[in-house]
């Protein structure tokens, strides 16, 4: 089971549903920190382990405002998430999704994923905010 430090929080890359294949990480990335899957209702996170501090505070305000910085993180989050499309149907998360906790995250799926009573299909709504369904997939 994956845990966290005092200063780590899980950084979401995207949501799949349980059953989809998938491929955690493009194999030349320089990832500090490992990728895992965690499964939960119906859904697969793929999450990375990141400092908190690069995120939140003082000094990730002066990080956050460095495109240089953003933009090697931002294509590496890209690079994650194309490769997991290559194996199946994802929901992307938005650049900088972090969780304190895994009952974080798992409560954050509970609360967005919505899965129709014959299981040929699911989604997940209300991603980002937003107050409509944002992707379907069908089941194989």
């Amino acid at each position: 089971m994956m845990t966290t430090t005092a200063n780590e929080a899980l950084y979401l890359y995207y949501l799949a549903h349980a059953e989809s294949p998938g491929q955690t990480q493009p194999a030349d990335m320089d990832q500090a920190g490992r990728l895992f899957a965690h499964s939960h209702a119906g859904c697969t996170a793929l999450v990375g382990i990141v400092r908190i501090d690069d995120f939140c505070g003082p000094e990730a305000e002066r990080r956050l405002s460095d495109l240089k910085w953003v933009s090697e993180r931002a294509f590496g989050h890209e690079r994650v998430v194309e490769c997991g499309f290559r194996h199946g149907p994802v929901f992307p998360a938005r650049f900088g999704t972090l969780f304190s906790s895994l009952g974080a995250l798992e409560r954050f799926i509970e609360r967005k994923s919505v899965r129709s009573s014959n299981s040929s299909t699911w989604c997940m709504a209300r991603m980002n905010g937003g107050s409509r369904p944002c992707w379907i997939a069908q089941r194989q």
